[in-house]
């Protein structure tokens, strides 16, 4: 693990997400860290130093913001020669979402219709075609276009 300290504002204190994407983009842009790659962390934890009547009109769910189905993609990238997408699609799909026995399949821990510690896909290389170890599986928060994971498949032999 690691220590990272660094401070930036956040714009608009009423916008649920808003300080999860200043967390997430201060992970992507390392600040502080040396030239660290953060961006592989599954953990972030905030210090927040705020005005009174802000800390105070501050629902506790922005700071323990999830994230959005809906804005969650996941992709199957294949890296043999130029690195092509052979599947891709968001976390909310209908075929993805908390489905049994599908190709790629999304398993919501806590049923909160959300993206958070705990959750996992279960990705079928096998029918897919995608366990010869050329293949990642990558999650991108689209809402901040922040690279979330990416994961060198199979994960397990």
């Amino acid at each position: 693990g690691m220590i990272v300290f660094g401070a930036s504002p956040v714009k608009d204190w009423k916008d649920s997400v808003a300080i999860a994407r200043v967390v997430r983009e201060n992970l992507k842009s390392n600040l502080l860290s040396g030239g660290v790659d953060a961006t592989t962390g599954t953990i972030a934890g905030v210090v927040m130093i705020g005005g009174i009547e802000v800390l105070d009109n501050l629902p506790q769910s922005y700071i323990d913001q999830s994230l959005d189905p809906s804005k969650v993609e996941w992709s199957i990238i294949n890296q043999t020669e130029q690195s092509v997408k052979e599947y891709t699609g968001f976390v909310d799909d209908s075929d993805v979402y908390g489905t049994v026995g599908s190709n790629i399949s999304f398993h919501d821990r806590d049923a909160g219709w959300s993206v958070t510690k705990g959750d996992y896909f279960v990705v079928n290389c096998e029918q897919l075609k995608c366990n010869s170890g050329d293949h990642l599986f990558q999650l991108v928060d689209r809402g901040s276009n922040t690279i979330l994971a990416t994961i060198k498949l199979p994960a397990s032999n």
